[in-house]
């Protein structure tokens, strides 16, 4: 969401969200897990992202939780809902430092996060879970373990919901790992 779609160079960052909100509206869902979200970051025209889609969709439900600072603002995660978020909860995950390795670009040590919200919705509470995982295997591994245990912790007795950019091929060994075992 924060570069905006194929990172088109000729489109603005408004044309983006636009496009970005056109999109979710289409898709016509009751909950959304949006990664890679700007809020106020310079090169998003210090936009709200995560309220500019709420309201696109018709006044929704936003939980924002900020992974990091970028451009004088935050990137990070969101969840929203038609139904009422009645709880919210914010995990960070596991974070290597990779800054001492001159093979590893900065962005490998960027903090992750694992955001939960409970939503009140009329089939009864659903509990969501919405991450953007890291970039190598080491990294996935530890903070898909991370987010079990925080699910196990929380022992809600009901069926989750978890997604998000897992930065993770389908045959990944990270893709078999306890979160996909079911918890």
């Amino acid at each position: 969401a924060g570069l905006g779609l194929n990172r088109a160079e000729d489109v603005t960052p408004t044309d983006h969200l636009e496009m970005l909100s056109d999109y979710l509206i289409k898709l016509d869902a009751d909950i959304y897990l949006l990664q890679e979200v700007d809020r106020n970051v310079r090169r998003s025209e210090r936009r709200d992202q995560p309220a500019i889609f709420a309201e696109a969709l018709g006044d929704f439900h936003a939980h924002y939780t900020k992974a990091i600072d970028l451009q004088g603002g935050e990137f990070g995660v969101a969840i929203l809902s038609r139904w009422p978020i009645v709880d919210a909860r914010d995990v960070l995950l596991y974070k290597p430092d990779y800054l001492d390795q001159r093979d590893v670009p900065e962005w490998y040590s960027e903090q992750r996060v694992f955001q939960i919200a409970l939503i009140d919705s009329p089939f009864g509470a659903i509990p969501v879970g919405n991450t953007h995982l890291g970039l190598t295997e080491e990294q996935r591994v530890n903070q898909i373990n991370e987010m079990v245990e925080t699910i196990e912790e929380i022992s809600v007795e009901l069926p989750w919901i978890v997604g998000g950019d897992l930065n993770a091929e389908q045959d990944a060994p990270e893709q078999n790992a306890r979160l996909l075992e079911g918890v």
